[in-house]
């Protein structure tokens, strides 16, 4: 782990369209979202990047969110992109980047959180999940959009609002785990949230490997990739 927040910063990688790019490349999204202490964090956190799982969300309803986003930065630098999920206003919005937030997240559409990221040249994944919303997010300025929750109707949303809003990158949230995720790339999503999926086992680091490593191998596979060469 290396501290490297304010070459970070300087570098431009917390940039919208740098953070935008990570999440396209990168394909998924870890959500964090509970208790966890700081080393259990780190830990857990240092595990994902290792397994190729380096994007990661701290929800905002979790206890020291804030805190734990600003521990984050500091000891991945550049070796992980670190943002705020359940930004659910602006004020959310703005504590998170104060934090250190490197993009943020909501499960709903507001449009100044989307004007406030916009602003500061941040990327914020307003959720969404009617073509009605995609439309207003899209007039608002968004173009990376969060479909929540997913889970309720599966890939054939996905496919159903991707085919008039082709223009879009949806990233897909909510219940996505490694039997079903294939199903939304093949549908259109540019990158799945990962839950419980993989933090359930946050308390037992060989599990949590062996999960990260798993889940990187479907990610890899379900994109087309060649899987990650082990060291």
């Amino acid at each position: 782990m290396r501290n490297r927040t304010a070459s970070s910063e300087a570098g431009g990688i917390s940039s919208a369209a740098a953070a935008a790019s990570r999440v396209r490349v990168a394909g998924a999204v870890v959500i964090l979202r509970g208790a966890f202490g700081s080393q259990e964090l780190l830990d857990g956190a240092t595990t994902l990047v290792e397994e190729g799982l380096n994007v990661i969300e701290v929800t905002l309803n979790s206890p020291a969110a804030l805190e734990n986003i600003g521990l984050l930065r500091s000891a991945f630098g550049d070796a992980a992109l670190i943002g705020a999920g359940t930004c659910r206003d602006a004020a959310q919005v703005s504590a998170a980047l104060e934090a250190g937030a490197q993009f943020t997240v909501a499960p709903n559409l507001d449009r100044r959180s989307v004007e406030l990221a916009l602003e500061r040249d941040r990327l914020h994944l307003p959720g969404v999940f009617t073509g009605s919303e995609v439309a207003d997010a899209l007039r608002f300025g968004a173009s990376m959009l969060k479909l929540f929750p997913c889970d309720a109707h599966g890939p054939v949303l996905l496919r159903a609002l991707s085919a008039p809003f082709d223009d879009v990158e949806f990233v897909a949230v909510g219940g996505v785990d490694a039997g079903n995720l294939s199903g939304y790339f093949a549908a259109g999503a540019v990158a799945v949230g990962l839950g419980s999926a993989v933090t359930k086992h946050f308390a037992d680091p060989a599990a949590l490997r062996r999960a990260a490593g798993a889940m990187s191998s479907v990610l890899a596979s379900a994109r087309g990739q060649e899987p990650r060469s082990r060291a």
